[in-house]
């Protein structure tokens, strides 16, 4: 089954920061997002062009009482740990997130579940989120999104530049069945690694790590 690269996320323990630090290297400030209500974290984001875009995320210092779905420390208690920027994990857009649950190239998955967010102008966004589980493979393990009825990021966000390449470097095999699925994204086995690259009017911009902490660490 097919399927399209869609995002990937940047965490930064300070999300003013995070956009400041950004417009810097890019000349392009992202647009804030919004809080993830019982996640302890809001974004801001930036398009890369007609299908891919950036997100950045940090702990919301406005979420005091977080909800957490898990035991443990939610994501925003997590990045206030973070010494800066660091790519977190990346995710697919796919609209049958219900044909591939269950077990997707070897990798047990959730079950699809519904996520929402409040943008600053008062509209409630909502989308669903398939995550896989019971792997060792941190952040490099994609997340899977649909978008719904919802209009896509890349175009409703200030456009950053264009998205040239994403390349996961890594020795499991089950990551190469899945970018084999996955339009948007180069796979090459070998020592875990993440390479983004983009253009911008300040010139190309390549964001790499050896390390990929996801969402759930």
């Amino acid at each position: 089954m097919q399927c399209q690269l869609d995002h990937i996320v940047i965490a930064h323990p300070n999300l003013e920061r995070a956009m400041e630090e950004f417009a810097d290297l890019t000349g392009c400030k992202p647009a804030y997002g919004g809080p993830h209500i019982g996640g302890g974290t809001h974004n801001a984001l930036v398009s890369l062009g007609d299908s891919v875009y950036l997100e950045l995320i940090s702990p919301d210092p406005a979420q005091t009482n977080e909800v957490k779905p898990v035991p443990g420390k939610n994501l925003g208690q997590r990045l206030k740990e973070f010494k800066g920027s660091q790519l977190l994990a990346w995710a697919i857009r796919s609209n049958a997130l219900d044909e591939m649950a269950g077990m997707l190239h070897g990798i047990e998955t959730a079950k699809p579940f519904d996520m929402s967010r409040q943008q600053p102008g008062g509209d409630l966004l909502r989308w669903r989120l398939m995550n896989l589980l019971k792997h060792e493979l941190q952040g490099f393990a994609p997340f899977y999104i649909d978008w719904l009825q919802c209009p896509h990021p890349c175009a409703t966000n200030p456009v950053a530049g264009e998205f040239l390449s994403l390349k996961v470097t890594h020795p499991d095999q089950r990551l190469a069945d899945i970018i084999h699925d996955t339009t948007g994204v180069e796979y090459e086995g070998g020592a875990p690694g993440f390479m983004l690259e983009f253009s911008t009017s300040k010139g190309p911009v390549i964001m790499s790590s050896q390390e990929l902490p996801g969402f759930w660490g």
